[in-house]
């Protein structure tokens, strides 16, 4: 009868193969791991282009993401927003919660003229952004320009009154991107130069 304590028969000997598989397999995760901590690093530090700010504040302006959109200014930009916000907001956080309180007073507006929320009425339409040209002016200044093209697919009150009856829609916009502490901040959101 075998002894309780050691297994009834003895594990295999451990072959040169087997031994570096698992030290690949270490490596390989290890390596993963690195790759996910460097993503984030980036992500959450900074690191981000010219492009990608421009189409983040973008996006961020047409979802009614105050906080994002107060958050992606350049500072001299930020401050100038945060003091025309009426009450003189003191951070992006309550300058979006001013924002959300004006967007319900709008939305029941809409509610009342046009039968639709202010959300239900973003969610009708289909926007796309496409970022066409980039000049990098240094190593701390583009200009970004971006073609925004919208599709309203509500047949209401809305597209006729507001939109006068048009539901397609497409723009050209530059934005002027500057880098700060070492992150792309939207500088100009209505650039008008060159």
């Amino acid at each position: 009868m075998p002894d309780p304590i050691q297994p009834a028969y003895p594990p295999p000997p451990s072959s040169g193969r087997t031994r570096t598989l698992v030290v690949l397999g270490a490596v390989g995760g290890g390596l993963l791991a690195l790759l996910l901590v460097l993503v984030v690093a980036v992500r959450v530090l900074g690191g981000s282009d010219p492009e990608s700010v421009a189409t983040d504040y973008l996006g961020a302006t047409f979802e009614g993401d105050h906080e994002a959109v107060c958050e992606l200014l350049a500072e001299e930009r930020r401050d100038a927003l945060l003091v025309d916000a009426g009450a003189g907001a003191d951070d992006c956080g309550q300058y979006a919660e001013e924002q959300r309180d004006r967007e319900d007073e709008e939305s029941d507006r809409y509610e009342d003229d046009y039968g639709v929320s202010l959300d239900d009425i973003r969610g009708r339409f289909d926007y796309d952004l496409e970022v066409t040209d980039v000049d990098e002016r240094g190593d701390d200044e583009a200009i970004v320009e971006v073609e925004q093209t919208s599709d309203y697919a509500g047949d209401d009150a809305f597209l006729d009154d507001v939109l006068d009856g048009v539901d397609h829609q497409s723009t050209t916009v530059k934005l002027k991107v500057v880098k700060e502490d070492g992150d792309w901040k939207v500088a100009d959101p209505f650039y008008a130069g060159d």
